[in-house]
């Protein structure tokens, strides 16, 4: 059968929506009316992991995992022609770990100085006690 008889497959994203640095992704070959185990599959880029099903999972995925894929799919003398290409984007958290961070920052900040003002009251305590118990001691009534 000529691919012009076959449908064109769907690459479609699971989960679907932003998938950010360091989660995993699938995206799946679909053919409309027509999938199956018995299908084998291409995909692009390829590269040496490409698997031959119809899932193409990707764990941690980064931002070098950006672009676009497309698969096609072969069954005896079936063959699909190549998807339209889909793209794949990957968000980064970085705003979010740096606002994070920040917020870490201001209160190891405040903790130090709330610190530094506690133990400088504390220490003017002691020095006006040893400036008491010594004027009892030097002059006594």
């Amino acid at each position: 059968q000529c691919s012009q008889d076959m449908p064109d497959p769907t690459v479609t994203q699971q989960p679907n929506w932003p998938v950010y640095r360091g989660e995993t992704v699938t995206l799946r070959c679909e053919i409309q009316g027509g999938g199956g185990t018995q299908w084998t599959y291409e995909w692009r880029p390829t590269n040496r992991n490409s698997p031959t099903s119809s899932e193409y999972r990707i764990n941690r995925v980064s931002e070098s995992d950006n672009g676009e894929y497309s698969c096609k799919a072969k069954r005896g003398h079936q063959l699909t022609d190549w998807s339209d290409a889909f793209r794949l984007t990957v968000r980064c958290k970085c705003g979010k770990e740096i606002h994070s961070c920040s917020v870490w920052r201001i209160c190891f900040f405040f903790i130090l100085v709330v610190l530094t003002i506690f133990i400088a009251v504390i220490a003017l305590c002691i020095k006006f006690k040893v400036n008491i118990f010594l004027t009892k001691e030097l002059f006594p009534n």
